[in-house]
């Protein structure tokens, strides 16, 4: 079975992490109810491609007290996660690794956008931010924003935004929509006084 199958076409999959956590087939959410299990399909993708450890994994989930069971239950929670998202998408050996496609995961999107506008003229670089920032729903990792896991992803992430942000008024002020930006700079002072 390839990783399309089980959840549909590959290309209409979507894991959001710029806002509440949200795993959509086809518009139909398919987020795992879970808390454990939403807790560890985040911390697969913010790690996608890479292995991660059952001890990590551990360690994510339950920090420095983990029950006895702990081990047990990632095992449990990751055969969950393979029932919704296919078993060819979590790869075991030695810890598991998610694997994903281009485009899949909202923050790769997000990334990938603020990347192409850079050299561009100031109206194509405008539209790429715009349609880079219009794909946050909140605060990224939002769910887990003060879980030791997903910090460093949620603080990285926010970096890039605000930058984008900056990169998009400079835009703007490039093609002479001062009065347009005026607003948006008062927020992001009010946000970001340094």
């Amino acid at each position: 079975m390839d990783v399309g199958s089980a959840l549909g076409q590959a290309d209409r999959v979507e894991f959001r992490i710029l806002g509440r956590f949200e795993v959509v087939d086809d518009g139909r959410d398919v987020t795992p109810s879970r808390p454990k299990e939403r807790a560890l399909l985040a911390l697969l993708l913010i790690r996608a491609g890479e292995l991660v450890s059952v001890d990590e994994a551990v360690d994510a989930l339950w920090g420095p007290s983990p029950p006895p069971a702990a081990r047990n239950a990632v095992q449990g929670h990751v055969s969950r996660l393979r029932r919704t998202l296919g078993p060819e998408r979590i790869e075991s050996r030695d810890g598991y690794r998610l694997r994903i496609e281009d485009d899949e995961l909202d923050a790769d999107r997000f990334e990938r956008l603020v990347t192409d506008a850079r050299g561009r003229p100031p109206e194509a670089r405008h539209g790429l931010l715009s349609e880079a920032l219009s794909l946050f729903r909140g605060e990224p990792l939002a769910d887990f924003r003060y879980e030791s896991f997903a910090r460093g992803e949620s603080d990285r992430i926010d970096e890039l935004r605000l930058s984008a942000l900056e990169d998009r008024v400079d835009a703007e002020l490039e093609l002479r929509r001062h009065g347009d930006v005026v607003a948006e700079l008062e927020r992001l002072v009010q946000e970001q006084p340094l």
